[in-house]
């Protein structure tokens, strides 16, 4: 493969290590998906001694103690266990009936009781329970239709919860007894809206984390003084030493003081959101997306600390140039140990040319001496800057041409997830899910003389049923996309049935493979397309019909690549070559 101009290429560190900042107590835990999985990472609070803890099963939820000695990998089947970071051992656990879904993110301790010892939760026939972790024994303790957690009290002594069918918020014994009712819920707050217990045990919050916009609420332990805290936020987190509350709103991250009834803005990025603590309360670790406002909101996420009052604030990771994100992040006490993770090279090549763009860079796209760089789609509800354009770029003429991107939608409800040149034009591909549990994706085609787009392909997908456009590669001539059909299986669960591999030539359109299962187009070049299939598989269409498939095994397949009379297979950081005659490995 040949290119008509060379550019930089700097692949970040996956940690910073930004001494200098003044040294912080305990451990930040967080997920990523670095080598290619999502896994469990942990560093010191100055970006130092990055380890890797382990894998995450796929959908995993995380669940920490206080002082990171255990965590729960919960993944609503039968392979959740804890797992003790210092011994690298797995004990399976069992919760019977478990519905504690709603509310409780990947990284929240709430399950948990303050000494780590027990986990309560709401079952699917109405009960609340709470299990002994080194027992496995199982007691339930009051009786209550909860959708979402159940929140120990600081001392241990009791939990909380949101009864679903009447809509208030209980208080019950933790060693059993009867529930008491607190409060009722506000009406513009839903019954499966997290409910914490400030530090002090002194206040309880409402947040209305599925509402559009969320809502949240403060009121005295007792059920008292309820009122409203902020209209719109993103996320909320208590101290742990005393009465303030931390949560991401509109301008960025907001600390209020309940008991001196002040309020102060640390960040002024909208894009900032999951604001954790420090085990001592003097720090607080937050996600901010590094490219700005006009970027995509869940991609290029970083890790940032500061000081509790907003001063010191400096990056603790990068994002990685595959777009994948690190964070939310939990700050624990304790000094939690993993293994070494691999150290991403800095590579650098002369005959540097460049180009600025107003906003952030989304896609990208090169062929002989020319690229089409797209810009600013996607970011938060707040932002309001042009949609796109896709600049056309001849490095060496220094030659630029502006093209339109109609039939993308709002700007903040759409992500631009690839371009290629085709067809004499540039084709695109928008990915609209501002709507509900649907999502509407389509590929376009924009020509530089008119200017002009034209639709090739749109899905549409719904919550269980419908259709959604997987992989866009292209060769100059032609684009090869999959289109995959939603099915529900025999246990519920929603997946790709079939995958349909489409390619497009001129004016030609064409269906060339069908493939049970999830299959996403990799690469296309000379006709031959590069299929990966379900993960574990890579197939080769040929123009004239002809297929071969190479088993990949594990890990995952993350990329396939064709040159020449060779398939080249990413899994994990191993790259494979194979000879496509005679299918040995060459490298």
């Amino acid at each position: 493969m040949r290119a008509g101009f060379v550019a930089v290429f700097l692949v970040a560190a996956f940690a910073t290590g930004c001494g200098g900042h003044g040294r912080a107590a305990g451990t930040i835990i967080f997920e990523s998906g670095f080598i290619g999985r999502e896994a469990l990472y942990a560093v010191h609070p100055d970006g130092s001694g990055l380890t890797k803890l382990l894998n995450l099963p796929q959908e995993a939820d995380v669940s920490w103690t206080p002082d990171g000695a255990k965590a729960l990998l919960l993944d609503y089947g039968p392979t959740s266990f804890v797992f003790e970071p210092a011994s690298r051992s797995r004990r399976n656990i069992r919760l019977p009936g478990f519905e504690t879904a709603e509310g409780i993110g990947p990284w929240s301790n709430l399950l948990w009781s303050p000494d780590g010892r027990r986990l309560a939760y709401a079952t699917d026939n109405g009960h609340i329970a709470i299990v002994d972790v080194r027992s496995g024994v199982r007691r339930r303790i009051a009786d209550g239709s909860s959708d979402g957690p159940v929140v120990w009290s600081p001392d241990g002594r009791r939990v909380i919860f949101i009864d679903y069918y009447d809509g208030a918020v209980y208080v019950a014994p933790a060693g059993g007894g009867r529930r008491m009712r607190l409060l009722r819920l506000p009406a513009d707050v839903e019954p499966d809206a997290l409910p914490q217990w400030s530090a002090d045990g002194k206040w309880i919050s409402l947040f209305n984390v599925r509402g559009s916009p969320a809502k949240l609420y403060v009121a005295r332990a007792d059920g008292t003084h309820l009122h409203s805290i902020v209209r719109d936020a993103q996320d909320a987190a208590w101290s742990p030493t005393g009465e303030r509350l931390a949560f991401a709103g509109r301008r960025g991250i907001v600390v209020v003081d309940l008991g001196h009834a002040s309020r102060r803005q640390l960040t002024r990025d909208p894009l900032d959101n999951n604001p954790a603590w420090s085990p001592d309360g003097e720090h607080i670790v937050f996600a901010r997306n590094d490219l700005g406002r006009g970027a995509p909101a869940e991609h290029h996420m970083r890790l940032w600390t500061m000081k509790s009052d907003g001063s010191d604030q400096h990056p603790l990771t990068h994002a990685f140039p595959d777009d994948r994100s690190n964070g939310p992040a939990v700050w624990v006490g304790g000094s939690v140990k993993g293994m070494p993770v691999p150290t991403l090279p800095l590579v650098s090549l002369g005959g540097v040319r460049t180009i600025a763009t107003s906003l952030p860079i989304v896609a990208l796209a090169a062929a002989g001496s020319r690229a089409a760089v797209a810009q600013g789609l996607g970011g938060s509800p707040g932002f309001r800057g042009p949609l796109g354009p896709i600049v056309l770029w001849n490095p060496r003429r220094n030659r630029t041409v502006r093209l339109p991107i109609p039939g993308c939608g709002r700007d903040y409800d759409v992500f631009l997830d690839g371009v290629v040149f085709f067809a004499g034009g540039v084709g695109y591909r928008c990915d609209n899910s501002g709507v509900a549990y649907s999502t509407d994706d389509a590929l376009w085609l924009v020509r530089p003389p008119t200017r002009r787009a034209m639709e090739i392909v749109q899905t549409h997908g719904e919550e269980f049923s419908g259709s959604l456009l997987g992989g866009l590669v292209g060769d100059g001539a032609a684009i090869a996309f999959d289109v995959g059909v939603l099915t529900v299986d025999r246990r519920g669960d929603v997946r790709v049935g079939l995958s349909h591999i489409w390619k497009v030539s001129g004016t030609r359109e064409s269906i060339v493979r069908t493939f049970p299962g999830e299959a996403t187009v990799a690469f296309l070049d000379a006709g031959r397309i590069a299929v990966i299939r379900n993960g574990n598989r890579v197939s080769v269409l040929y123009p004239g019909g002809g297929i071969r498939s190479f088993a990949g095994g594990r890990p995952r397949v993350l990329g396939a690549a064709l040159d020449g009379s060779q398939l080249v297979v990413l899994q994990s950081t191993r790259l494979t070559v194979l000879d496509l005659r005679s299918g040995r490995r060459t490298a």
